[in-house]
């Protein structure tokens, strides 16, 4: 045990005499968000709605900092974000209230995305990672008015009843760094459901059942870095 506690400081020690380019960056980050939603297995849902017709882009934000640490050409990135997702949902007709209704669902997370990035040029780099999200806020914006989705115990869409708080995703990024500012384009592929279940229904709104949820957030994110500290 006492060789153990030797071996990883003297590791360490020699990672860092070897790293004689290595870099240390903190900043802020904004951007905007181009997202959606998608069904995996689309074909095993039986739902009087296609979403991956129907469901529509909307346009969120995103804000937050990170810290990065680079050995020659390789970093590692870890960020904090506040960052929104949705969708719309396509007009229909509701039956006994003779109006057609759209829907635009808002998502905002607390995410923390971990990136590995690779320079095969001096100031372009492409990234891979993951982002864990967690759900502070959720509402649904349609005739007549706004709903907060995460204290009501029913959903405004008519077939989907619960949101999951958590959400994880796999990222890839590219990006150009000049001097202090990076512009990167990321795009976020979920892998965590969006909802608990769906509730199926048919044409006349009766309930018919309910199935697990196979619903994913999609997005492309396009975001303007600002390093704050640089540390060689």
């Amino acid at each position: 045990m006492k060789t153990l506690f030797l071996f990883f400081p003297l590791l360490l020690c020699s990672v860092l005499s070897v790293a004689q380019n290595d870099h240390l960056s903190i900043g802020l980050k904004i951007g905007i968000n181009h997202s959606n939603v998608r069904l995996a297995n689309e074909e095993e849902i039986n739902m009087p709605i296609n979403l991956n017709e129907e469901a529509e882009p909307t346009i969120g934000w995103q804000t937050g900092g990170y810290i990065a640490y680079k050995i020659n050409k390789i970093e590692l990135s870890q960020e904090l974000l506040y960052t929104q997702k949705g969708y719309h949902g396509s007009p229909r007709t509701i039956d006994s209230l003779n109006f057609v209704q759209k829907t635009n669902y808002r998502f905002d997370y607390i995410s923390l995305p971990t990136i590995v990035r690779y320079y095969p040029f001096e100031r372009f780099y492409v990234g891979i990672g993951t982002e864990n999200a967690f759900l502070v806020n959720a509402t649904g914006t349609f005739a007549p008015g706004r709903q907060d989705l995460l204290e009501d115990e029913e959903s405004i869409e008519p077939f989907i009843p619960g949101i999951n708080r958590w959400d994880f995703g796999v990222i890839g990024e590219v990006a150009y760094q000049y001097e202090r500012i990076g512009f990167q384009l990321r795009y976020n592929h979920g892998i965590s459901s969006l909802y608990s279940e769906l509730q199926l229904k048919d044409e006349t709104e009766n309930l018919t059942g309910t199935q697990k949820s196979r619903l994913r957030n999609r997005s492309w994110q396009a975001s303007i870095t600002f390093d704050i500290f640089n540390i060689d």
